[in-house]
């Protein structure tokens, strides 16, 4: 799959590849811009991974695809509007036109013995707070789980007392790990 543009309803529907147009292209001086959304994506790997792994991110119908390599890595400099940021992929843009749900699914985990994740999401409220009762509410749609996902976080905006907001989420694969209660066998 060739680089596709993610989607996403963020500042009248502009895409994911396209957020870098409004800040500067250098990632470290775009997170220095105060974007007020960002998006981290990470692999921890626990034991010796046999190959890399990639997590497809989907918002707004329209998906990008991130790579790491088998140390949990990112294995290129960007893909679309994600940089390698700190040993994992970030994108900044602005808050979205209205709330949107975006998807992060590990689509391959370098045969991993099993898979978790875990997830973030930090947001700021703007200095005149609007009424409540938004569903769903911006943020994870759950902490933290095993499996590949997919795992759910939801992009709010001003109407939804969102200023600035941060996600982070994180797919562990742990490999030779022996399975929970199993028996050691002995051979003599």
């Amino acid at each position: 799959m060739g680089r596709i543009g993610l989607v996403v309803a963020f500042a009248g529907m502009l895409a994911i590849t396209t957020f870098a147009g409004a800040l500067p292209a250098d990632a470290e001086t775009r997170r220095a811009a105060n974007a007020p959304t960002t998006i981290i994506v990470r692999t921890s790997v626990v034991g010796p991974a046999d190959a890399g792994s990639t997590v497809q991110v989907r918002c707004g119908g329209e998906t990008v695809i991130l790579t790491f390599d088998k140390t949990g890595a990112p294995n290129t400099s960007s893909v679309g509007s994600f940089s390698k940021v700190d040993g994992g992929w970030e994108s900044f843009s602005n808050l979205p036109d209205a709330l949107i749900g975006c998807t992060f699914t590990e689509t391959a985990n370098g045969n991993a013995a099993s898979t978790s994740w875990t997830c973030t999401y930090a947001s700021t409220e703007p200095s005149t707070p609007n009424g409540g009762g938004i569903e769903p509410v911006p943020g994870c749609a759950s902490d933290a789980g095993t499996g590949s996902g997919p795992v759910t976080v939801h992009y709010g905006n001003v109407a939804t007392n969102v200023q600035t907001q941060v996600s982070t989420v994180t797919f562990t694969n742990t490999y030779g790990a022996e399975p929970v209660g199993a028996d050691p066998t002995f051979t003599g």
